[in-house]
């Protein structure tokens, strides 16, 4: 298994956020995880990406176990590996569109080709824009490009439609779905909408600290045919 989690548990306090969750997650797929608020949809996507520690358990991802690495390792593994999209767009308002996604081209051995990246997520009309200059969508479309310039492994995605216009949220679906079939990225997508999950591959549900639904997805929808 690409991503593998076994018996991990995660408590913040007394409350177990995560108890005991076992989970496998493929190359390329894109997976959706739902559930209520609170339940620790965020905390495991967290985990998965090497931003919280656990109590106990181990997570593996591609043969490496992240949950020993040292924090000097975790950090250069994070780096490496993984990219990340969330509901706030943190973009840096005093550069353009085309240098805030320059900041992790640097950070990156292997980046994508920034030009076609620009022309895959029709970014190119606004590489001179800066942020307050962008709609929501755009500057969604934005921190993506800032996520993915890397060439990470695994795009994770916490609530990316979270703070958008019904059109626009189609979009950034579409892109994901489109990011994930041309560059092959396994993309990992946290959200309370439950109608996302149509365009996965793979639906994980969490309630009550577990995970309660964990199946393949054998009816896709495209991203651009789903409706809530």
């Amino acid at each position: 298994m690409f991503i593998n989690l076994k018996n991990v548990t995660k408590s913040y306090g007394k409350n177990t956020i995560l108890d005991k969750v076992n989970l496998n997650i493929e190359k390329s797929e894109i997976c959706t995880i739902v559930g209520p608020s609170g339940s620790g949809k965020s905390t495991l996507l967290n985990i998965i990406g090497g931003l919280d520690n656990i109590d106990s358990g181990i997570v593996n991802v591609n043969h490496t176990e992240i949950s020993s690495l040292s924090n000097k390792k975790l950090s250069n593994y994070r780096r490496e590996y993984f990219g990340y999209v969330f509901q706030f767009y943190n973009l840096i308002p005093d550069l353009t569109v085309k240098e805030n996604i320059q900041v992790c081209e640097y950070l990156s051995k292997n980046p994508l080709d920034i030009d076609e990246l620009l022309e895959t997520l029709d970014l190119k009309e606004h590489i001179n824009k800066f942020p307050p200059q962008l709609s929501g969508g755009q500057q969604q479309r934005c921190a993506i490009a800032r996520a993915i310039i890397k060439n990470p492994s695994v795009l994770l995605c916490d609530e990316p439609t979270g703070a958008l216009d019904f059109h626009s949220s189609k979009d950034i679906l579409c892109l994901l779905e489109k990011i994930n079939k041309k560059y092959g990225t396994t993309i990992i997508i946290v959200t309370h909408n439950i109608a996302i999950q149509n365009m996965s591959s793979h639906i994980l549900e969490i309630r009550d600290a577990h995970i309660s639904i964990d199946r393949k997805n054998e009816n896709i929808i495209p991203a651009k045919d789903i409706e809530w």
